[in-house]
């Protein structure tokens, strides 16, 4: 069974898939487009086409590859919804941060009135509104 190893072509063996991009939808929609082709070596040695195809239909690949691509799929989705989910947290924190500052500037600006009325008043000499 060593010999099976040989029958993929190299791009098969060292094929990556990466996310750099941040959108798994593209990562995931190549593989729908992945053909299940006879290998090169039937080039070389074409007594090995009829074996190829006995096993290929043996082992239903057309099928499991149809499978494979619908997984894909369904981690497709999960890894979108993740992600808006891990926007909208993002924003959540975000809105927190700004509605605090808010707050904030609130308070400030209640204490600078302050300051200003018993600064004015106590300067004056003249009875509080109080």
């Amino acid at each position: 069974m060593s010999w099976v190893r040989n029958i993929h072509p190299p791009s098969v063996r060292t094929a990556r898939f990466s996310l750099t991009d941040n959108s798994p939808d593209t990562t995931f929609s190549s593989l729908d487009t992945l053909q299940i082709d006879s290998p090169e070596i039937f080039w070389s040695e074409p007594e090995l086409q009829p074996l190829y195809d006995a096993l290929r239909g043996y082992l239903e690949i057309g099928q499991r590859a149809k499978v494979l691509s619908d997984r894909c799929l369904v981690i497709s989705d999960l890894l979108t919804m993740l992600r808006d989910d891990l926007a909208s947290n993002n924003m959540n924190y975000i809105t927190w941060i700004i509605i605090i500052l808010i707050v904030i500037a609130v308070v400030v600006a209640g204490g600078e009135i302050v300051v200003k009325y018993l600064s004015h008043f106590g300067s004056d000499g003249g009875d509080a509104l109080f």
